[in-house]
């Protein structure tokens, strides 16, 4: 009886963190200001909460980044925990347009006796000025480099992008709902 047990807990286990492992979706060459850029598509809670985080300024191309797709517009807040190199944050409305653009500096790591609360507390938070639905984090001084500014229109598929939050959003939901007997 425990045997079994113990294989059942490894199973969730499985089941939990398979999500995780997975490469993210990568839209390439989506036009922005006066480039081109390969964006990672965070479509999931977890993708969304693990973000660009423990990367390193290396680890991100200047022509790339990563893109943050929400099921509805809402006041979007991010922060940088556990996120090693500056970033430039456009926040896009339903529409593609973009509401708002924010740079995030690097924040200093949890340090020596500091505890997670602690650490995340101290964290500033980044709220979009406009509701919003969509947000692309770019290296810093990206923005102003390409000549990105409010009100200016990114070319997305936005209905396939939605439609792509309702799957993940079902697929999460269905793993949830396995049962083991």
């Amino acid at each position: 009886m425990k045997r079994s047990a113990f294989w059942l807990v490894l199973v969730a286990l499985a089941l939990l963190v398979r999500g995780d492992d997975k490469a993210l979706p990568v839209l390439k060459d989506v036009p922005i200001g006066d480039g081109f850029f390969r964006l990672e598509v965070a479509a999931t809670p977890a993708a969304r909460e693990r973000g660009l985080m423990d990367r390193d300024d290396a680890d991100v191309e200047l022509d790339s980044g990563m893109l943050f797709v929400f099921p509805a517009t809402k006041e979007l807040v991010f922060w940088m925990c556990r996120t090693r190199l500056d970033l430039d944050i456009l926040f896009l409305d339903a529409k593609g347009t973009v509401v708002d653009i924010q740079t995030m500096p690097a924040e200093t790591p949890r340090r020596p006796g500091e505890t997670q609360m602690d650490y995340e507390e101290r964290l500033p938070r980044y709220t979009c000025k406009a509701p919003a639905q969509f947000a692309i984090e770019l290296k810093a001084g990206t923005a102003a480099a390409i000549g990105v500014a409010k009100g200016d229109q990114i070319a997305l598929d936005l209905p396939a992008l939605v439609r792509l939050v309702a799957q993940e959003r079902d697929a999460e939901a269905d793993d949830e709902a396995i049962t083991i007997p």
